[in-house]
């Protein structure tokens, strides 16, 4: 019997072993409900992390699990929402992550601080065996590190910044100088959160400034443009102030509303109209300060000044393309996004 063939075949599968590049396992804790902001970012890059060209180039293969929390009691989630419910998933968040094939754990909480979610987390990451453990939100890093796992895997955590939506979220917001020193590395957005988390504990030789990217969208046709100015029911002679952002206070919305509302009482020749493009916790106070204003429609009246539309009814950069200002505030002001969201909306 010949076995030459055999060892051959043997050996090649040693040399394409050898070759190989090694999985690095990933688990990543996020706090969402629905996809924008960092849960965006995180879906986009397990796409990215399974695209052939990151292999290409000799990449790590990156195989990325999320753990993401389910409250039975809230009836409504962060974003001023109902819970969704898809495929037998919780919410948006954790169906669209499943529909891309990402393995979801949900940890679920009877209540408010439930010391349940301490042991499951446990033994969740015990049953994904990670090789780094990725946090995002203030919430993930306390119970990364109350749960003792940050002396046991090495561990990531994202600073996107903070957002003070009530008091409640101000209070949250200090387990950071609790949690985050204990970080292997703190990734933040730019350098003046990176000042601001030295000064709260954070060593800065583990702190790492990565600022925030934006991919260049394709170009929108006349056509495109027109439909959706009559989806949003801008007659041809009305100009756009178009705002885009999460609904946060911190976001100034509600000054942009009082502004735009003097601004028609002053001039109620112009013709123009706000467009706001956005989820959040402060959907419902907008939606009653504009109705107090008189300017809000919930329908493409054209009897109003002011249409404001809450819900993403078309791609960021499709908006973009028929506004004729685009307005951002942001308090504290040192906000990373505005140059790529800038960007997007360039002519």
């Amino acid at each position: 019997m010949n076995f030459a063939p055999k060892r051959r075949r043997r050996f090649a599968l040693a040399a394409h072993s050898e070759t190989m590049q090694p999985t690095i396992k990933l688990l990543a804790l996020m706090e969402a409900t629905t996809v924008t902001g960092p849960a965006k970012n995180l879906l986009e890059f397990c796409r990215l992390a399974r695209s052939p060209k990151v292999h290409e180039a000799g990449l790590p293969r990156v195989d990325v699990s999320i753990v993401s929390f389910h409250r039975l009691d809230a009836h409504a989630n962060d974003n001023g929402q109902g819970n969704r419910n898809k495929d037998s998933s919780p919410n948006l968040f954790v169906a669209k992550a499943r529909e891309q094939g990402i393995e979801v754990d949900v940890i679920t909480e009877r209540f408010r601080f439930d010391p349940s979610a301490i042991g499951e987390l446990r033994r969740v990451v015990a049953q994904r065996r990670p090789d780094i453990i990725q946090t995002h939100m203030v919430k993930s890093h306390f119970l990364i590190k109350l749960a003792g796992l940050a002396r046991k895997y090495p561990w990531i955590a994202y600073h996107h910044g903070y957002t003070t939506t009530d008091l409640k979220m101000q209070a949250y917001n200090q387990l950071n100088r609790w949690s985050l020193p204990s970080a292997t590395r703190v990734i933040t957005v730019c350098d003046a959160f990176a000042k601001q988390l030295s000064r709260t504990g954070v060593r800065p030789d583990r702190i790492v400034v990565c600022h925030n990217s934006v991919a260049a969208p394709r170009r929108v046709t006349n056509e495109e443009q027109q439909v959706l100015k009559g989806k949003l029911g801008i007659a041809a002679d009305e100009r756009v102030v178009l705002a885009v952002g999460r609904l946060s206070r911190e976001k100034g919305h509600r000054d942009l509303i009082d502004a735009v509302a003097v601004l028609n009482r002053m001039e109620s020749a112009l013709k123009f109209r706000l467009v706001i493009v956005g989820e959040g916790p402060e959907r419902e106070s907008l939606e009653r300060a504009s109705r107090e204003q008189g300017c809000f429609s919930s329908t493409t009246s054209k009897m109003l000044r002011l249409t404001m539309r809450l819900p993403t009814l078309w791609p960021c950069h499709h908006t973009a393309k028929v506004r004729r200002m685009f307005c951002l505030k942001q308090w504290p002001p040192a906000f990373p996004s505005w140059p790529r969201r800038s960007a997007v909306c360039r002519r």
